[in-house]
């Protein structure tokens, strides 16, 4: 009898504690665009579009040779962009930079020592002063950035 009970019941457990879905499923809406440093594709950089005040998902994606970039959230499908709301947008693109010094591995092996430097000001990686800003609203959204080497 207690077998019987336990079924009855069991589809209003499920219900009322939920059967392990996660978090629901957000909608998100195509962002895409052109990123350039003083004019030129910016090729490699990432791009970031964090949510301002809490709405919104953290989206990122990388440019390709012409400065194209498509966004995606961290679960989200490839290229799907992002929720709708108001992001600061960062951007960062780095480079190796030989040094003139050298390592050796082994007896046949040396490799130059590499630096990183930073391709493009600082303020624009940095979410507190990026000046880059987008509106992600319902549908299509296109942001193209023209990044100057002054951070303005």
């Amino acid at each position: 009898m207690r077998k019987d009970v336990l079924l009855l019941f069991l589809p209003l457990l499920l219900v009322a504690f939920g059967c392990g879905g996660g978090a629901p499923v957000q909608k998100t809406e195509m962002v895409e665009g052109v990123i350039t440093l003083d004019g030129a594709p910016l090729e490699g950089a990432a791009i970031t579009f964090n949510p301002v005040g809490g709405d919104g998902t953290v989206a990122s994606g990388f440019t390709d040779a012409q400065g194209k970039y498509t966004i995606q959230t961290l679960r989200g499908k490839p290229e799907g962009g992002t929720t709708s709301g108001e992001y600061v947008v960062t951007v960062s693109k780095w480079e190796d930079v030989p040094t003139g010094r050298t390592e050796r591995i082994d007896s046949e092996t040396v490799i130059p020592i590499m630096d990183q430097r930073l391709l493009v000001h600082p303020n624009y990686e940095n979410q507190q002063k990026s000046p880059l800003k987008a509106t992600v609203t319902p549908g299509k959204n296109t942001f193209d950035f023209d990044l100057k080497k002054d951070g303005t």
